[in-house]
């Protein structure tokens, strides 16, 4: 569904900047700036900022600015605790009231991850077949955290597809012909090592991240602009 506000409009242009990298972690965000560079009044941009804010993406600073999370062990640790409490369980709920054309939607997603030939087109087909195996589990508050904590994890996903993508779709593959014949114990055991696998996949390049960047200066780019310039360089050009 598109966005119906200027506010969720300005988040979801930020965020997409965020998740393919644009907006790199530590990255600047002032208010007045990305006002101007969106084309929006303050207000949305505010509305949008706490949006991202509340779903990991960004942190708040005084002065109308915040940063762009850093990718760190500690929110990766936190965030995948939080799913591996959650999605073994909207497994077994939903798993006997799949559908037909649930499994049929799953089998189209999938395939979609195998021919994506890019980054967002795969990420966008990972959420969609994870949400239409937990959307029969009738558990709405779970599945809202678990798409808030999917959300904030998007970042680290998309790491993990371009380190282990033949292995990432096989995962996938079991998953659905588990959901197919309702081994439910083996499904659940099929989400538990896939979330397992990615976190660990993720976890030791984060750590290699943090341990390579420490003591380093933050240089972090600002809001991307027009063709791939930030609002300082097109001053300096």
């Amino acid at each position: 569904m598109a966005p119906r506000t200027a506010g969720q409009q300005a988040a979801q242009l930020i965020r997409e900047r965020i998740l393919s990298g644009a907006l790199a972690p530590g990255a600047p965000l002032n208010q007045k700036d990305l006002a101007s560079a969106l084309g929006m009044s303050r207000i949305p941009i505010r509305d949008a900022l706490r949006t991202l804010a509340s779903e990991g993406l960004i942190q708040m600073r005084a002065h109308a600015t915040a940063v762009v999370s850093n990718l760190g062990v500690s929110d990766l640790r936190d965030l995948y605790e939080l799913r591996l409490a959650l999605e073994p369980a909207l497994c077994r709920a939903a798993v006997h009231q799949l559908q037909r054309e649930d499994l049929s939607e799953m089998e189209r997603w999938l395939d979609t991850m195998v021919t994506a030939g890019d980054s967002d087109t795969w990420l966008n087909a990972n959420n969609r077949f994870h949400e239409v195996l937990y959307r029969r589990a009738a558990r709405p508050r779970a599945i809202e955290i678990i798409d808030q904590a999917r959300t904030a994890t998007d970042r680290y996903t998309r790491i993990y597809h371009q380190l282990a993508s033949p292995t990432v779709e096989s995962e996938h593959r079991m998953i659905l012909d588990a959901a197919t014949s309702r081994q439910e114990r083996r499904l659940e055991a099929l989400i538990v090592a896939h979330l397992s696998d990615g976190f660990e996949a993720m976890l030791t390049y984060v750590d290699e991240r943090e341990q390579t960047n420490a003591g380093q200066p933050n240089d972090a780019p600002g809001l991307m602009i027009g063709a791939g310039q930030t609002r300082r360089e097109r001053k300096e050009a």
